[in-house]
């Protein structure tokens, strides 16, 4: 097949694809185009070259938002000059057309011609990411147990990149150990801004002096107090979720699609707080977040004065 059409809400598995389709290929028959700053009449001259060499030529149309919804402020493309090439491809040519994080208009002309001359791939949200990590350490020729796997997830989250640099890390960290477990997770992975939140929400929650420390940390490491509230926020809306939902004798876990780790924590959270609680809670962050953004508080002090009148 001389075309790919590449989409979905999951870029590394795109990613994944985009290198499995040129593996083989010669590199410098490679032509690749960000397609939010060359109009497509570029890429498709390119298309109807003739490689000098005799062989295949490779088009990499990236950032492919014309077959999205997506159009303000946009490069626009003639579409139309592609609905002609697609008539009339040329075969020496392998032309893979990118989405990434979005979805497809299937209304356009152009979507519905090439998803009918394409192979298309469709890079679906990982559900569980155990089978994820299980088979990035797999192909380092170890295995890892359920409790790694649940520690690494709590961590990292889902991002897929982000997995798989750190396995690779942790990977080459222990090169002789067969079998990865939880003891040796703690010092190597990276921290991230949402696992250290979450464990700041956990202590502010059970009113422990030390979450004043890891906020102090957090500061340390130049993170934003405005995006630490955020995060904050997020949380509070998933307790108020959980809360609402028990409160109406419903299964929070057959509604609300997180790690069911998190789950279980906000759960447990959720048990200390009323929902009229949770509610003044939320109200309170976003009196203060429009504070910050209007630069009528100092956001350091104003974060940190705000979690010590929780405690």
């Amino acid at each position: 097949m001389t075309m790919h059409l590449l989409f979905g809400e999951e870029p590394y598995l795109i990613n994944e694809e985009k290198n499995r389709i040129i593996k083989d290929v010669n590199p410098f028959s490679i032509s690749a185009f960000d397609m939010r700053e060359t109009p497509l009449e570029v890429a498709l001259e390119e298309a109807r070259t003739i490689d000098l060499f005799g062989g295949n030529r490779t088009i990499l149309l990236q950032n492919c938002t014309f077959l999205t919804g997506e159009t303000s402020g946009k490069l626009v493309h003639n579409v139309d000059l592609l609905l002609d090439y697609l008539a009339a491809p040329n075969p020496t040519t392998i032309m893979v057309f990118i989405v990434n994080s979005q979805k497809l208009d299937k209304r356009k002309k152009v979507v519905k011609a090439l998803q009918k001359a394409a192979t298309t791939y469709e890079a679906k949200p990982l559900r569980n990411v155990h089978s994820f990590i299980q088979k990035q350490v797999k192909a380092h020729g170890k295995s890892i147990t359920t409790e790694a796997c649940d520690f690494i997830q709590q961590r990292l989250g889902m991002n897929l990149f982000l997995l798989h640099n750190e396995i690779e890390k942790l990977c080459l960290a222990y090169p002789q150990e067969v079998t990865i477990d939880a003891t040796m997770l703690e010092n190597i992975l990276s921290r991230t801004l949402e696992d250290d939140v979450f464990k700041l929400i956990e202590r502010i929650i059970q009113k422990q002096s030390s979450s004043l420390e890891l906020l102090d940390d957090l500061f340390r490491l130049g993170q934003e107090p405005i995006k630490i509230l955020l995060l904050i926020a997020n949380q509070f809306r998933i307790l108020h979720q959980v809360k609402a939902l028990q409160n109406r004798g419903e299964k929070p876990s057959a509604v609300i699609k997180i790690h069911p780790y998190r789950l279980q924590i906000a759960e447990e959270q959720a048990e200390i707080y009323s929902l009229e609680e949770i509610q003044q809670k939320l109200e309170s962050i976003a009196k203060l977040d429009v504070q910050m953004k209007r630069g009528e508080v100092d956001k350091h002090i104003a974060l940190e004065t705000f979690i010590l009148k929780w405690l």
